[in-house]
């Protein structure tokens, strides 16, 4: 059974707990294992991984209200899914959907609730990928021989889908296509660099095209070698192109490409995320926030990720607060029988630009102590012991004798999603 369903988290959820500043980033949703983030207009969706199942819901949610299970059939995969407006002006989602006969392009329409096979973007003979729409345009990719091949559909016309790249054999992740009136966005990987094992140089890239006319250009790129360092999920306006930059060797980054030609911009994430971006508004932001380095919600673990929504653009030293931050560890060497104490504190840092402005405690929260069991995925069993943070943020809790392993973490109930301190603690417990 998941951690997330236990009890304790529904106790703990019940302490008296601060609220997140006006302008913090707020943690809306725990994401159980990575996957894309869509937005447009104050619309938000994403997929809901449930554990018993196996099986992932999208979830859609309208501008100041939290997002709900929409009426379309779960799927194995994360939901590959972009939002945007239809030839109505309605907000439609278009997503990925497969069966035994390949993968199509489906529109969901959050109005009607009407959900259809866009007949005139799939192919029989394809597997078509990362939708996106605007207007009576819909963006794709179909698999063509081993490339990610993008396409343009106009819905209204009876010409073909229009092939927007022939030179390249580029790879392209779910949710990385994105479209603003004739511009298009695509985040993709170039590996003609590499041989048939992965290894040499790989390029990651935004690409933009255009939907009226051909060629395409690359905005920004990045090379690497046996470590990946990749763009993420993009978006846009009418000024800038924006993405992430996350990788191995560098600092995860927000990266926003401004539209005149000038140099682009990177500002610290100051938290390990995924490829999954989005912007909500015009000056609002959705990112996935790992809990530490190593919980990276891919099933190995148990340790969820957490989807964050940002209130104010980072870019020109505009301050953030981000969301809360706990940590974990014991004192001294563990030895079998004895007490063992469990420290740390709870925090929320402000930054602007790429340096942390200051650190505050987050006082009277609840926090419990979680036993880590098994391996892919690992477990987390409630030890029933709990504290509430200090003046100083901190929590103290003694494990009243060591057993066979010192292996524990901390979740605390903060607002709305509970923070963890991630995979917690390693080491051995001595005699």
């Amino acid at each position: 059974m998941s951690v997330r369903r236990l009890p304790f988290l529904a106790a703990l959820a019940l302490a008296l707990v601060p609220a997140a500043p006006a302008a913090a980033d707020q943690a809306v949703a725990e994401i159980g294992r990575e996957s894309p983030v869509a937005a447009y207009g104050g619309w938000e969706a994403w997929s809901r991984f449930d554990e018993a199942t196996g099986r992932y819901t999208l979830m859609i949610g309208p501008p100041a209200q939290a997002a709900q299970p929409v009426a379309v059939p779960t799927s194995t995969r994360p939901f590959d899914v972009a939002l945007g407006p239809d030839a109505d002006h309605n907000v439609v989602a278009v997503y990925r959907s497969c069966a035994a006969g390949g993968c199509d392009i489906r529109r969901y329409n959050t109005a009607s609730g009407h959900d259809i096979k866009l007949s005139t973007v799939s192919s029989p003979s394809y597997d078509e990928a990362t939708p996106a729409i605007w207007g009576s345009s819909v963006v794709f990719t179909r698999r063509v021989r081993g490339c990610d091949v993008p396409y343009i559909k106009n819905l209204r016309s009876s010409a073909p889908s229009r092939r927007l790249l022939k030179s390249k054999c580029l790879q392209t992740d779910p949710g990385h296509a994105s479209i603003r009136g004739s511009r298009i966005l695509i985040s993709s990987v170039d590996l003609s660099g590499a041989d048939s094992n992965g290894a040499g140089l790989k390029v990651a890239e935004v690409r933009r095209y255009s939907t009226s006319a051909g060629g395409s250009n690359v905005i920004v790129k990045q090379g690497f070698g046996e470590e990946s360092n990749l763009f993420g999920q993009v978006a846009q306006d009418d000024r800038f192109a924006y993405t992430v930059r996350v990788g191995i060797h560098q600092a995860n980054t927000f990266v926003r490409i401004p539209w005149s030609g000038g140099k682009p911009e990177e500002v610290r994430t100051f938290r390990t995320i995924t490829d999954a971006f989005a912007k909500p508004t015009a000056n609002s932001s959705l990112y996935v926030e790992q809990q530490s380095r190593d919980a990276e919600c891919d099933g190995f673990t148990d340790v969820p990720c957490r989807l964050v929504r940002s209130p104010s653009i980072p870019f020109g030293g505009v301050q953030r607060t981000l969301a809360p931050q706990l940590t974990v560890g014991y004192e001294g060497q563990p030895r079998r029988g004895l007490p063992l104490h469990f420290t740390g504190t709870l925090t929320q840092q402000v930054v602007a630009g790429n340096s942390v402005v200051s650190t505050t405690p987050l006082v009277g929260v609840a926090v419990g102590l979680l036993h880590r069991t098994g391996t892919n995925p690992e477990r987390f069993d409630d030890t029933g012991l709990k504290a509430v943070t200090g003046a100083d943020g901190s929590y103290r809790i003694v494990l009243p004798a060591a057993a066979a392993d010192p292996w524990f973490t901390a979740v605390a109930a903060t607002p709305d999603v509970p923070t963890w301190a991630g995979r917690g603690t390693v080491g051995s417990v001595a005699p």
